[in-house]
């Protein structure tokens, strides 16, 4: 990515791969339509070029501020409310086969990937049991994909500078950024993995939302959805919200194996110049996955262990 030296129209020029080319401009010119990014400018040989995003980054401390929750909340329901929703068939083997859907990009991602230190068959393995505990049980439909953001990390939430300071809904105004990662995904899928990304690259769990903490997230997003729909912003506190609770819980472990397999992608193709453990980072994130399956399937209570962090932080109240 290139960033122009003109201070006065700083532009931003990204290098695209001719695999992800079409794919990322067609959900990049969607999201510009819609007002959620920046219109295309121009397009190059290998790229293209779009206005820079000014303002502050968020970091791990920022996005668990009150005021950024609600944003980043109010603004996730806006992609979620107003891009078109999936495309094709909701049957798993359907959802498996297509392009553009989060369940498509982890098996093409497992087929490319090393085996690391589970050994490829073991991560097979674990796919499978995702699949049929996760996708098939949800029984999603092709109106439940939403045009998700998949890499809603700290990074990618941007509060712009010439955002008003004195709002009184207590609500940040925020825009995301980087749509690499964009895709056809359950709006569980999101949410989920945006809770996954407070703990940071360091995978600090104890800064992870605690059941409380999602609650009123979810609230601020189902609110956001309802009045975009032309409704009140009133939310019941019991079968909606429960529901989206529910739906999200279950795809809590998703994000770890999905990530994961990036990261050993990663690490098998990324010379040593990056400085970023990939092999470790892959290490952790699957762990979280297995964190998660021991749960589900009850092994870990079972065996009478105790809880890993992340799930016991996860649990929190």
């Amino acid at each position: 990515m290139l960033v122009s030296e003109n201070p006065l129209n700083p532009l931003l020029g990204r290098f695209l791969t001719p695999a992800t080319e079409a794919e990322e401009i067609t959900f990049h010119q969607l999201l510009g339509r819609h007002r959620l990014a920046p219109s295309l400018l121009f397009r190059f040989a290998n790229g293209h070029a779009y206005p820079f995003v000014e303002g502050e980054v968020c970091t791990v401390s920022t996005l668990a501020e009150a005021h950024v929750q609600r944003g980043v909340a109010a603004e996730l329901a806006r992609w979620h409310t107003v891009l078109p929703t999936g495309p094709g068939g909701g049957t798993a083997s359907a959802m498996l086969r297509q392009e553009h859907n989060v369940w498509a990009t982890a098996k093409r991602w497992l087929d490319a990937a090393p085996g690391g230190l589970k050994g490829k068959e073991a991560l097979r393995r674990d796919f499978d049991y995702l699949v049929q505990r996760v996708l098939k049980s949800s029984g999603q439909a092709p109106q439940d994909l939403v045009l998700g953001h998949g890499d809603l990390l700290c990074a990618n939430v941007i509060l712009p500078r010439a955002a008003t300071e004195d709002r009184t809904d207590g609500r940040a105004e925020v825009r995301f950024i980087d749509y690499e990662h964009a895709c056809y995904c359950p709006r569980a899928f999101d949410l989920a993995n945006h809770f996954s990304e407070w703990a940071g690259f360091d995978c600090d769990y104890s800064r992870l939302p605690t059941r409380s903490t999602r609650r009123e997230f979810l609230h601020e997003y189902l609110a956001t959805c309802h009045q975009l729909r032309g409704g009140t912003a009133t939310v019941a506190p019991g079968d909606e919200l429960e529901q989206l609770e529910a739906e999200v819980n279950k795809y809590r472990g998703f994000p770890g194996f999905y990530w994961g397999l990036c990261a050993l992608i990663q690490a098998h193709s990324t010379t040593g110049a990056i400085g970023f453990d990939y092999a470790g980072y892959a290490e952790t994130r699957l762990a979280e996955f297995d964190a998660w399956k021991a749960e589900d399937d009850g092994s870990r209570s079972g065996a009478g262990l105790e809880m890993p962090s992340r799930e016991a932080r996860w649990a929190m109240a």
